[in-house]
């Protein structure tokens, strides 16, 4: 039988961690690590960008300054680029399902962000922020819903 191959996203508003599983007991090993400062230039694509209006009368133009928390802007742009690199990893051959591990908010906003083809490979999603807990440590954060 062959062994399931699992992809494991684990972030927060600020930082993220690529993991996989290769199969029961095989443990995690961490792939990638990723810092919503370290490609804030990045970011700025997925990022809402401002947008301009129309005077209702004669030729002026305004600009229309995003509404809504900044907090909450940067990490809807830092969401949608994680989901995008899982997108990307999971296109590659060998992986069989994901599962995602996030602070609450940042949870919700990555499972809004999800296309139909991840949510269909989505095994689970826990939410706990376990960014900063050390690889070998990760596994019993994990056990409920893999093998590891």
């Amino acid at each position: 039988m062959k062994p399931i191959h699992t992809l494991i996203l684990i972030a927060s508003e600020h930082d993220a961690r690529f993991l996989e599983n290769k199969g029961v007991g095989k443990g995690i090993q961490q792939l990638a690590q990723v810092s919503n400062d370290a490609i804030a230039d990045q970011l700025k694509d997925y990022a809402d960008q401002p947008t301009s209006g129309h005077a209702s009368v004669g030729e002026g133009r305004f600009h229309v300054a995003p509404s809504g928390d900044p907090r909450q802007a940067k990490r809807l742009a830092f969401a949608r680029y994680l989901v995008k690199l899982t997108g990307e990893k999971m296109q590659r051959p060998g992986y069989d399902r994901l599962v995602v591990s996030a602070a609450p908010a940042m949870l919700g906003v990555l499972r809004d962000q999800l296309d139909g083809t991840l949510k269909g490979r989505l095994y689970a999603d826990i939410d706990k922020d376990l960014v900063a807990i050390p690889t070998a440590d990760l596994a019993k954060h994990f056990n409920a819903v893999l093998a590891v």
